[in-house]
């Protein structure tokens, strides 16, 4: 049963999840190099001879037209030029396509890893940030016994759902987004919450209780009668 699921990225470890990054940069180091070698080689032209050689930037200006770089070639060379460089730029757009899709997927296998990484912390800080949340209401609410607390404590948990789900799902489809922030952006949202419930524990607030906002509405409607005369 263990060779089921040992492959599962949830299922190594940090050490086995620190070495999947490691061979993946790896992996991405050795494609932009290949990228670079193969692709140079369309870089020159080829003479009847086969021999190459590289066409000089610095011999033509930097706006020119093609009639200006053929005009000394007649009719059937100017021919055979256009249709060699044709055929090496559209080769040279499909080895770019290719290696471009290869290159986007091992940088997004690469950020699985590393979320499954950090997902090895969040997944116990988060226990400890709804210990902060869930235990001050407790304390806070004095009425409705354990539903209401119990119920905040849900809207706050299908908010950090909604903030972890859509985080993870736009750094793996963004390829310039960071991990690191997306991934721990939703305990980031939720730790002044956490804060604020525990110093209102502490102050023994009463900030859930309905009956101070009923008094001080009641209040309110006096100042304002008091005004009006």
């Amino acid at each position: 049963e263990e060779d089921l699921f040992k492959g599962n990225r949830i299922m190594r470890n940090r050490k086995e999840l620190f070495n999947d990054i490691d061979s993946m940069s790896a992996v991405i180091d050795t494609m932009l190099t290949t990228f670079q070698n193969g692709a140079s080689s369309l870089y020159f032209y080829s003479k009847p001879n086969r021999t190459r050689v590289t066409v000089s930037t610095k011999a033509y200006p930097d706006t020119f037209k093609l009639e200006t770089m053929l005009q000394n070639y007649d009719l059937k060379t100017r021919s055979n030029i256009i249709s060699v460089a044709t055929n090496h730029a559209r080769t040279l757009k499909a080895y770019t396509s290719g290696q471009n899709e290869r290159l986007i997927w091992a940088k997004r296998e690469r950020k699985i890893f590393q979320i499954a990484l950090h997902q090895k912390f969040t997944n116990v800080l988060v226990c400890m940030l709804f210990l902060t949340i869930g235990a001050p209401l407790g304390a806070i609410i004095k009425k409705g016994g354990l539903g209401i607390p119990m119920i905040i404590c849900i809207v706050f948990f299908i908010i950090y759902y909604i903030i972890s789900m859509t985080s993870e799902k736009w750094v793996k489809e963004n390829e310039d987004s960071t991990v690191y922030v997306a991934i721990w952006l939703s305990q980031i949202a939720l730790l002044p919450f956490g804060l604020f419930f525990l110093r209102q524990a502490r102050n023994d607030s009463k900030v859930f209780d309905t009956d101070i906002y009923i008094i001080y509405w009641a209040r309110l409607k006096e100042f304002i009668k008091k005004k009006r005369k």
